[in-house]
């Protein structure tokens, strides 16, 4: 991913730094909820 950015460059880099970011939280918080389903389900 980095190396894409750096060949790149531009100005338009930290723009894709940010949508980077939040894609990356939001997978984040979609594994976090598979998490408690699957360890709620464990545990039931």
């Amino acid at each position: 991913m980095s190396r894409m950015q750096s060949s790149r460059g531009g100005g338009g880099s930290t723009l894709y730094t940010l949508v980077e970011l939040h894609v990356i939280h939001a997978i984040n918080l979609l594994f976090a909820g598979q998490r408690r389903r699957c360890l709620g389900v464990s545990s039931l």
